[in-house]
């Protein structure tokens, strides 16, 4: 299947076989984080970022990052929709991002104005995975000024300099 979808168009494809190979991209960014940093940095497969960022384009292009009527969320009683299903892989995708970007000091794949968490998608997600999603929002910002200091020359005088030099000393 990953093989077809690498060769295939995304709108060539129906929704359950791009709802499929996005499922199938988030585990593969899982399985490369859990076997450490070689496989992570792509010294045996394609690396972390790679898996991570073909997911995040595919739920682009399938709108997962838009709900235009939040509010089918509650009147749907199928837990498993299609809707349900892209917009729950989404908000895991995210939280992945945002916590790759701190613990790597990349900027995060997804750009914080692509996407908005609503009151409706407590119920979708639950709680807990509800505030995960909140909190993953604030370590993406924090990602984006550690990789902003990091990513400055050291001849600069960045006023990021004293503010992201502590946070990466704390993350750290």
């Amino acid at each position: 299947l990953s093989v077809q979808c690498e060769i295939e168009n995304a709108a060539n494809r129906g929704v359950q076989s791009n709802i499929v190979y996005a499922q199938s991209l988030a585990l593969m960014v899982l399985v490369a984080d859990k076997e450490g940093p070689a496989v992570a940095r792509g010294e045996f497969w394609p690396p972390h970022t790679q898996w991570l960022a073909r997911v995040v384009d595919l739920l682009i292009y399938m709108k997962a990052n838009q709900s235009k009527s939040p509010e089918r969320y509650l009147m749907d009683p199928d837990p498993d929709s299609n809707m349900k299903l892209v917009r729950r892989l989404w908000w895991v995708v995210f939280v992945m991002d945002k916590w790759h970007a701190l613990s790597t000091a990349d900027p995060p794949k997804i750009q914080e104005y692509t996407s908005t968490l609503l009151v409706e998608d407590k119920v979708l997600l639950g709680e807990a995975t509800y505030h995960l999603v909140r909190l993953s929002a604030i370590m993406g910002h924090i990602a984006e000024v550690v990789s902003a200091y990091i990513n400055t020359p050291a001849n600069t005088m960045s006023p990021l300099g004293s503010t992201a030099r502590l946070l990466r000393l704390t993350i750290e």
